[in-house]
């Protein structure tokens, strides 16, 4: 059952996450790369917990400027992965990325 709800939740990591940003190399570089163990979070059953992080690509390494949502157990998730994230190509390090992953039951 846990492996179910990991698998359905990686699957609306990348719904979620391919709208908010207008960049699909990097939608793809991330999708790639972050890996959500959700086995030991307790999401909401009636609502749909997300985190929404802005941040910048500086010398191929994700900063985070901004984190908000709904769980604190989530964003430091988020916010694990992706300061481990090498990024593999080139963006400008003057703008700053939005990101939306939602996470919920189903």
């Amino acid at each position: 059952m846990k492996k179910l709800i990991v698998l359905c939740v990686v699957s609306l990591l990348t719904i979620s996450s391919s709208f908010a940003t207008k960049n699909p190399e990097l939608v793809q570089e991330i999708e790639r790369k972050v890996i959500v163990d959700l086995s030991g979070v307790e999401l909401d059953e009636y609502n749909t917990d997300y985190v929404l992080v802005d941040f910048k690509i500086i010398d191929d390494e994700i900063k985070i400027v901004e984190i908000n949502g709904t769980s604190a157990e989530l964003k430091e998730i988020i916010i694990k992965e992706l300061c481990e994230i090498e990024v593999d190509s080139e963006y400008n390090s003057k703008y700053t990325y939005r990101y939306k992953f939602t996470f919920e039951l189903r």
